[in-house]
C-alpha cells in the first residue's frame, strides 16, 4: 500500500498488508485474516496465529479431524513453529484427535484459497486508491458477489502469539 498508478511510487518502500485464506470447504466459506506489517509478520508465527484464531472461533467442539492443505512455503507453514502451534491446537481442543497437513506441489496444484484470491485481485481493480490496510479489508468484503460471502477479520496485535525467546 498504498496502490498508485503512478510508477514511481512503486520503488518506495510500502506498507504491506498481508491476508491469510482459510477455506472451510465443508460449509463452503472462505475466512480471510488480514493484518498489517506493523503488527506482525507474514513468517510462521503470524500464519499460525491466525490458524489458531481461526480454530477456536470455527471449529466445532465435535470435531474429530481437521486436513490442512498448504502451498510448500518453508518460512510460513512447512517448518518446526508451525508444528508446534498446530499441536497446541491439538492438545487445547477437546474433541479433535488428528491434524493432518498436506502440501501442493508448487505450480502443478490449484486450491480453493487460490480461487477466493483470483475473486479478491479481480475486485481490486475496481479500487484504484487503497490508502489503507482498512481499504484492503473493504475490497476482501466486498469482492464476492453471492453468498457466502467472505468472513473477514482484522487482526490487531492482541491476537498474534508471539513466543519468548530464551538467548
Amino acid at each position: 500500500m498504498p496502490v498508485l498508478s503512478t510508477g514511481i511510487a512503486h520503488y518506495k518502500h510500502q506498507l504491506w498488508t498481508y491476508n491469510l485464506g482459510v477455506h472451510d470447504n465443508v460449509p463452503g466459506i472462505g475466512c480471510m485474516y488480514a493484518w498489517s506489517e506493523d503488527v506482525a509478520s507474514r513468517g510462521p508465527h503470524g500464519i499460525a496465529s491466525c490458524l489458531k484464531e481461526h480454530f477456536e472461533r470455527n471449529l466445532p467442539n465435535t470435531t474429530k479431524e481437521v486436513t490442512l492443505y498448504s502451498d510448500s512455503c518453508g518460512g510460513q507453514n512447512c517448518n518446526i513453529k508451525m508444528s508446534i502451534m498446530l499441536s497446541k491446537i491439538l492438545q487445547s481442543h477437546s474433541s479433535l484427535e488428528v491434524i493432518n497437513q498436506r502440501f501442493f506441489i508448487p505450480g502443478y496444484s490449484f486450491s480453493t484459497c487460490g480461487q477466493d484470491f483470483g475473486i479478491i485481485e479481480k475486485e481490486k481493480c475496481y479500487h484504484k486508491k487503497i490508502y489503507l490496510p482498512d481499504d484492503w479489508i473493504e475490497v476482501i468484503q466486498v469482492s464476492k458477489k453471492k453468498a457466502p460471502k467472505f468472513v473477514v477479520t482484522k487482526m490487531d496485535s492482541s491476537k498474534f502469539f508471539f513466543p519468548v525467546l530464551n538467548c
